[in-house]
């Protein structure tokens, strides 16, 4: 059957996710936002508050790659209220984390702790290979950002436990992105603990591994 006007909208918001998606890991994080730009006023002019919430919640990603931290956590916050106003759990749990790494990246690391550990507590309630729609699984992307938070702190313990689980999660999921998050942590917490060995042993692999799968953006 043909789309009404609002099924083509709701169809080229998708579209121009879809490409966010192919486009971030890529590199091209300019070229997201512009799409995402595009997205939001479509989607704000139907009315579509869920596609609203993600298109700002990936907004928050983008602006977090090009260090514009202090733009990322108010997109967030926007995103944030949105998903809580519309009880959209896996909403919530991708918003925390973007603000967790741009958290982490001003140093502010126990606000970082506190927005991971929120979004972990909503993620032990859902299957563990549960991508909730992002191209990442969020059960190692969250433990990956919550190793490097609390190596940061001098937390290495739990630090190198949450890397190791993170790790073990990517490899059941086989999926490149979640594989290198996970050892990117590792290989921060290594470094952090002074193992330079090993963390130049892990991030040698991360890097090939980035080559392999054309995640330029890493």
């Amino acid at each position: 059957g043909h789309l009404s006007g609002e099924g083509h909208a709701a169809l080229e918001v998708d579209l121009r996710i879809d490409l966010r998606h192919a486009l971030t890991p890529l590199g091209q994080v300019q070229r997201s936002l512009e799409n995402l730009g595009s997205a939001e006023t479509v989607a704000a002019r139907i009315g579509d508050r869920p596609r609203l919430g993600w298109i700002i919640s990936f907004t928050a990603n983008c602006l977090l790659i090009q260090a514009r931290h202090a733009e990322a956590l108010e997109t967030g916050a926007r995103a944030l209220t949105i998903a809580q106003e519309l009880s959209d759990e896996p909403l919530q749990i991708a918003t925390r984390i973007y603000m967790a790494r741009s958290r982490l990246a001003r140093g502010e690391c126990r606000e970082a702790i506190e927005l991971l550990r929120e979004a972990l507590r909503a993620l032990d309630k859902k299957p563990a290979d549960d991508f909730l729609g992002l191209p990442v699984l969020p059960a190692t992307y969250a433990r990956s950002v919550l190793a490097a938070s609390l190596a940061e702190t001098g937390n290495f313990r739990e630090a190198a436990a949450q890397a190791s689980d993170a790790a073990r999660r990517a490899i059941s999921s086989g999926q490149p992105d979640s594989i290198m998050w996970a050892d990117w942590s590792r290989g921060l917490v290594s470094l952090l603990r002074g193992a330079a060995g090993d963390a130049v042993r892990i991030f040698e692999h991360v890097h090939d591994l980035c080559r392999a799968h054309d995640l330029d953006a890493y």
